[in-house]
Protein backbone atom coordinates (compact mmCIF):
# COMPACT_ATOMS: atom_id res chain seq x y z
CA UNK A 1 0.00 0.00 0.00
CA UNK A 2 0.99 3.38 -1.24
CA UNK A 3 2.02 6.34 1.15
CA UNK A 4 0.13 9.32 1.78
CA UNK A 5 1.80 13.06 2.05
CA UNK A 6 -1.29 14.71 4.22
CA UNK A 7 -3.31 12.66 6.35
CA UNK A 8 -6.28 14.27 8.05
CA UNK A 9 -7.69 13.15 11.38
CA UNK A 10 -11.66 13.93 11.86
CA UNK A 11 -14.07 12.50 14.52
CA UNK A 12 -15.96 10.15 12.85
CA UNK A 13 -18.49 10.99 15.84
CA UNK A 14 -18.82 13.80 13.68
CA UNK A 15 -21.12 13.89 9.99
CA UNK A 16 -20.24 17.69 9.80
CA UNK A 17 -16.26 17.48 10.10
CA UNK A 18 -16.55 14.40 8.14
CA UNK A 19 -18.20 16.06 4.96
CA UNK A 20 -15.70 18.83 5.37
CA UNK A 21 -12.78 16.24 5.13
CA UNK A 22 -14.46 14.49 1.99
CA UNK A 23 -13.72 18.18 -0.01
CA UNK A 24 -10.65 18.35 1.77
CA UNK A 25 -6.98 18.38 0.00
CA UNK A 26 -5.40 15.38 2.02
CA UNK A 27 -4.52 12.63 0.62
CA UNK A 28 -6.28 10.61 3.48
CA UNK A 29 -8.70 10.83 5.46
CA UNK A 30 -8.37 9.37 8.73
CA UNK A 31 -11.67 8.38 10.94
CA UNK A 32 -10.88 8.53 14.46
CA UNK A 33 -12.57 6.20 16.72
CA UNK A 34 -10.24 6.80 19.39
CA UNK A 35 -8.95 10.24 21.36
CA UNK A 36 -11.26 12.10 19.48
CA UNK A 37 -14.79 10.53 19.89
CA UNK A 38 -16.32 10.45 23.28
CA UNK A 39 -17.17 6.99 25.18
CA UNK A 40 -20.91 7.51 24.20
CA UNK A 41 -20.38 8.31 21.16
CA UNK A 42 -18.10 5.25 19.98
CA UNK A 43 -21.01 3.31 18.27
CA UNK A 44 -22.49 6.57 16.77
CA UNK A 45 -19.07 7.12 15.09
CA UNK A 46 -18.73 3.80 13.76
CA UNK A 47 -22.11 3.56 12.18
CA UNK A 48 -21.35 7.38 10.59
CA UNK A 49 -17.89 5.51 9.26
CA UNK A 50 -19.86 3.17 7.20
CA UNK A 51 -22.35 5.05 5.73
CA UNK A 52 -19.02 7.60 4.74
CA UNK A 53 -17.44 4.53 3.19
CA UNK A 54 -20.08 3.72 1.45
CA UNK A 55 -20.52 7.38 0.11
CA UNK A 56 -17.10 8.79 -0.20
CA UNK A 57 -14.52 8.22 -2.80
CA UNK A 58 -11.86 9.56 -0.70
CA UNK A 59 -8.64 7.52 0.75
CA UNK A 60 -9.79 6.72 3.79
CA UNK A 61 -8.22 5.03 6.81
CA UNK A 62 -10.02 4.25 10.60
CA UNK A 63 -8.27 4.28 13.55
CA UNK A 64 -9.86 2.18 15.75
CA UNK A 65 -9.10 2.19 20.19
CA UNK A 66 -6.10 0.43 21.06
CA UNK A 67 -6.56 -3.41 21.32
CA UNK A 68 -6.04 -3.81 24.82
CA UNK A 69 -9.02 -1.52 25.48
CA UNK A 70 -13.01 -2.90 26.08
CA UNK A 71 -13.65 -0.92 22.50
CA UNK A 72 -11.46 -2.82 20.67
CA UNK A 73 -13.70 -6.10 20.10
CA UNK A 74 -16.70 -3.37 19.14
CA UNK A 75 -14.07 -2.06 16.51
CA UNK A 76 -13.00 -5.48 15.09
CA UNK A 77 -16.42 -6.41 14.82
CA UNK A 78 -17.22 -3.55 12.58
CA UNK A 79 -13.70 -3.61 10.31
CA UNK A 80 -14.84 -6.85 9.78
CA UNK A 81 -17.77 -5.96 7.95
CA UNK A 82 -15.35 -4.33 5.22
CA UNK A 83 -12.96 -6.91 4.76
CA UNK A 84 -13.31 -7.03 0.62
CA UNK A 85 -12.73 -3.17 0.79
CA UNK A 86 -9.64 -3.55 2.56
CA UNK A 87 -9.67 -0.64 4.85
CA UNK A 88 -6.10 0.54 6.63
CA UNK A 89 -6.87 0.58 9.84
CA UNK A 90 -4.38 2.86 12.34
CA UNK A 91 -3.54 0.82 15.36
CA UNK A 92 -3.34 3.30 18.63
CA UNK A 93 -0.63 2.08 21.51
CA UNK A 94 0.92 -0.26 19.27
CA UNK A 95 3.64 -2.56 20.85
CA UNK A 96 4.50 -6.07 19.40
CA UNK A 97 1.69 -8.07 20.86
CA UNK A 98 -0.52 -5.73 20.70
CA UNK A 99 -0.20 -4.95 16.97
CA UNK A 100 -0.06 -8.52 16.52
CA UNK A 101 -3.56 -9.51 18.00
CA UNK A 102 -4.95 -6.61 16.01
CA UNK A 103 -3.90 -8.43 13.10
CA UNK A 104 -5.36 -12.10 14.68
CA UNK A 105 -8.72 -10.13 15.62
CA UNK A 106 -9.22 -8.62 12.45
CA UNK A 107 -9.65 -10.42 8.89
CA UNK A 108 -6.98 -9.09 5.76
CA UNK A 109 -7.48 -5.31 6.51
CA UNK A 110 -3.94 -3.56 6.48
CA UNK A 111 -2.39 -2.04 9.13
CA UNK A 112 -0.46 0.94 10.30
CA UNK A 113 0.88 0.43 14.11
CA UNK A 114 1.03 3.77 15.62
CA UNK A 115 4.95 4.33 18.10
CA UNK A 116 3.44 6.27 20.84
CA UNK A 117 5.45 4.24 24.43
CA UNK A 118 9.01 3.93 25.25
CA UNK A 119 8.06 0.38 24.80
CA UNK A 120 6.59 1.02 21.26
CA UNK A 121 9.87 2.61 19.95
CA UNK A 122 12.17 -0.59 20.97
CA UNK A 123 9.97 -2.80 19.32
CA UNK A 124 9.64 -0.49 16.12
CA UNK A 125 11.52 -2.89 13.90
CA UNK A 126 9.70 -6.15 14.79
CA UNK A 127 6.47 -4.27 14.70
CA UNK A 128 7.09 -3.49 10.89
CA UNK A 129 8.05 -6.66 10.29
CA UNK A 130 4.56 -8.26 11.35
CA UNK A 131 3.01 -9.10 7.54
CA UNK A 132 -0.33 -7.51 7.66
CA UNK A 133 1.64 -3.41 9.32
CA UNK A 134 2.60 -1.23 6.15
CA UNK A 135 3.67 1.23 7.63
CA UNK A 136 4.39 3.33 10.79
CA UNK A 137 3.05 6.63 12.48
CA UNK A 138 4.71 8.17 15.83
CA UNK A 139 2.52 9.24 18.52
CA UNK A 140 4.47 12.28 19.92
CA UNK A 141 2.23 13.49 22.25
CA UNK A 142 1.32 10.20 23.86
CA UNK A 143 5.14 9.39 23.69
CA UNK A 144 6.07 12.84 25.59
CA UNK A 145 3.25 11.84 28.45
CA UNK A 146 4.54 8.69 28.79
CA UNK A 147 8.38 9.81 29.22
CA UNK A 148 6.81 12.23 31.40
CA UNK A 149 5.59 9.91 34.02
CA UNK A 150 9.45 8.57 34.27
CA UNK A 151 10.60 11.80 35.13
CA UNK A 152 11.36 13.21 31.66
CA UNK A 153 8.76 16.11 32.17
CA UNK A 154 10.97 18.70 30.42
CA UNK A 155 11.71 16.26 27.46
CA UNK A 156 11.11 18.04 24.18
CA UNK A 157 14.21 16.47 21.64
CA UNK A 158 12.12 12.94 20.16
CA UNK A 159 14.42 12.94 16.70
CA UNK A 160 16.33 10.18 18.42
CA UNK A 161 13.10 8.45 18.67
CA UNK A 162 11.55 9.58 15.29
CA UNK A 163 14.93 8.07 13.32
CA UNK A 164 14.37 4.66 15.20
CA UNK A 165 11.10 4.47 13.96
CA UNK A 166 11.77 5.85 10.68
CA UNK A 167 14.50 3.52 10.10
CA UNK A 168 12.63 0.63 11.47
CA UNK A 169 10.22 0.70 8.66
CA UNK A 170 12.47 1.65 5.73
CA UNK A 171 14.43 -1.97 6.45
CA UNK A 172 11.52 -3.87 6.27
CA UNK A 173 10.42 -1.75 2.93
CA UNK A 174 7.55 0.14 4.60
CA UNK A 175 7.07 4.13 5.75
CA UNK A 176 6.36 6.32 8.44
CA UNK A 177 4.51 8.79 9.19
CA UNK A 178 4.64 11.44 11.71
CA UNK A 179 2.62 12.99 14.10
CA UNK A 180 0.89 15.85 14.18
CA UNK A 181 1.77 19.43 15.18
CA UNK A 182 -1.42 20.46 17.52
CA UNK A 183 -1.21 24.58 17.10
CA UNK A 184 -3.05 24.73 13.87
CA UNK A 185 -2.32 28.76 14.65
CA UNK A 186 0.94 28.74 13.62
CA UNK A 187 2.05 28.21 9.82
CA UNK A 188 5.31 28.99 10.23
CA UNK A 189 5.99 26.36 13.12
CA UNK A 190 4.12 23.78 11.07
CA UNK A 191 6.38 24.58 8.34
CA UNK A 192 9.56 24.11 10.22
CA UNK A 193 8.35 21.14 11.71
CA UNK A 194 7.02 19.49 8.67
CA UNK A 195 10.62 20.22 6.63
CA UNK A 196 12.62 18.65 9.09
CA UNK A 197 10.07 15.69 9.85
CA UNK A 198 10.04 15.68 5.12
CA UNK A 199 14.20 15.72 5.88
CA UNK A 200 14.91 12.56 8.72
CA UNK A 201 13.08 10.46 6.03
CA UNK A 202 8.95 10.77 7.13
CA UNK A 203 7.08 10.06 4.74
CA UNK A 204 4.28 12.42 5.20
CA UNK A 205 2.21 14.08 8.53
CA UNK A 206 -0.97 13.62 10.51
CA UNK A 207 -3.19 16.94 10.28
CA UNK A 208 -6.13 18.17 12.60
CA UNK A 209 -7.14 20.90 10.66
CA UNK A 210 -7.71 21.62 7.11
CA UNK A 211 -5.08 24.81 7.36
CA UNK A 212 -2.23 22.51 7.88
CA UNK A 213 -2.81 20.38 4.48
CA UNK A 214 -1.04 22.73 2.14
CA UNK A 215 2.04 23.02 3.84
CA UNK A 216 2.01 19.18 4.83
CA UNK A 217 1.76 18.43 1.04
CA UNK A 218 4.17 20.80 -0.03
CA UNK A 219 6.67 19.82 2.68
CA UNK A 220 6.81 15.83 1.57
CA UNK A 221 6.10 16.13 -1.85
CA UNK A 222 9.14 15.73 -4.37
CA UNK A 223 10.81 19.28 -4.20
CA UNK A 224 9.71 21.11 -7.82
CA UNK A 225 13.50 22.14 -8.52
CA UNK A 226 14.47 18.62 -7.73
CA UNK A 227 12.02 16.89 -10.18
CA UNK A 228 12.66 19.14 -13.53
CA UNK A 229 16.41 18.55 -12.83
CA UNK A 230 15.28 14.35 -12.05
CA UNK A 231 13.03 14.86 -15.76
CA UNK A 232 16.18 16.27 -17.65
CA UNK A 233 18.76 13.64 -16.09
CA UNK A 234 16.22 10.61 -17.39
CA UNK A 235 15.78 12.22 -20.55
CA UNK A 236 19.74 12.39 -20.88
CA UNK A 237 20.16 8.66 -19.98
CA UNK A 238 17.32 7.86 -22.53
CA UNK A 239 19.26 10.23 -25.37
CA UNK A 240 22.62 8.79 -24.60
CA UNK A 241 22.41 5.66 -23.37
CA UNK A 242 24.58 6.11 -20.37
CA UNK A 243 26.36 2.87 -18.47
CA UNK A 244 27.92 2.98 -15.49
CA UNK A 245 29.02 6.51 -14.07
CA UNK A 246 28.85 9.62 -15.52
CA UNK A 247 28.92 13.09 -15.26
CA UNK A 248 25.79 15.57 -15.55
CA UNK A 249 25.54 19.16 -14.91
CA UNK A 250 28.51 19.45 -12.31
CA UNK A 251 27.38 16.09 -10.49
CA UNK A 252 28.57 12.50 -10.71
CA UNK A 253 25.83 10.21 -11.05
CA UNK A 254 25.80 6.42 -11.05
CA UNK A 255 23.02 3.92 -9.87
CA UNK A 256 21.89 5.04 -6.68
CA UNK A 257 21.21 8.65 -8.13
CA UNK A 258 19.30 7.32 -11.24
CA UNK A 259 16.78 4.98 -8.72
CA UNK A 260 16.35 8.30 -6.68
CA UNK A 261 15.43 10.56 -9.61
CA UNK A 262 13.24 7.85 -11.00
CA UNK A 263 11.41 7.48 -7.76
CA UNK A 264 11.34 11.72 -7.20
CA UNK A 265 9.52 11.63 -11.01
CA UNK A 266 7.12 8.86 -10.06
CA UNK A 267 5.88 10.57 -6.69
CA UNK A 268 5.79 13.87 -9.04
CA UNK A 269 3.10 12.20 -11.31
CA UNK A 270 1.38 10.62 -8.45
CA UNK A 271 0.72 13.75 -6.58
CA UNK A 272 -0.54 16.22 -9.04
Amino acid sequence: MTSARSILSVPGSSQRFLDKAANSAADVVMVDWEDGVAHGDKAAARGLTNGFLQTSARRVWVRVNASLTEQFAHDAAAANQWTERSVPLVLPMSTLASAALAARSIAGAPLIAMIETPEGVEQAADIARLPRVVGLMFGEYDFLATMAGTGASRMTHTGWAKSRIINAAAATGKWAIAGPNADFSDPESLRQQAAQEAGLGFAGKLCIHPSQIDTVNEAFGPAPEYVSWARDLLEEITERNHDGAFRFRGQMIDAPVIERARTAVRLAGAVR
